[in-house]
């Protein structure tokens, strides 16, 4: 079999356990420069890595031999052992879930020009509700979808 050729962008968005603001500017960008490091290491090619203080956005590409899920648990693992450990965070979480958006190539720079301006998007209220989502929707048990 030869090898595959893709061109794969996600962009990627979680958040710390019950939103805590821990990550303040100084320790944000710590956990962006890991977080852009773990994707290199993992063969994915990171465009874009920002957030505020509750959670981050990565925008990335992947290859074809990891899931997204796999690049957010190495993301995960690796920067909440450094949050904990080095930034010192004690009982330093992030969030189960996770959002994953994909994206064409020609949509990467709107979506990097959003995660670079994290701050003034919030600061701002111009937020992008869906790039914001850092879990499923909660599913109303009293709707019938048969109905």
């Amino acid at each position: 079999m030869s090898a595959a050729y893709t061109k794969l962008f996600v962009h990627l968005v979680w958040a710390t356990k019950k939103r805590r603001p821990f990550l303040e500017a100084w320790r944000a960008k710590g956990v962006h420069r890991l977080l852009d490091r773990i994707g290199h290491l993992n063969g994915c090619t990171p465009i874009a890595v920002g957030g505020v203080a509750d959670h981050v956005h990565v925008l990335t590409a992947i290859p074809a031999t990891i899931t997204v899920a796999d690049v957010v648990r190495l993301m995960k693992i690796g920067t909440s052992q450094f949050v904990a450990r080095d930034l010192k965070v004690p009982d330093f979480e992030w969030q189960r879930g996770y959002g994953a958006f994909s994206l064409r190539e020609t949509e990467c720079d709107i979506v990097r020009r959003y995660i670079m301006n994290q701050p003034a998007h919030h600061a701002d209220a111009t937020l992008i509700d869906e790039w914001e989502r850092t879990s499923a929707p909660d599913f109303d048990a009293s709707s019938n979808a048969d109905d």
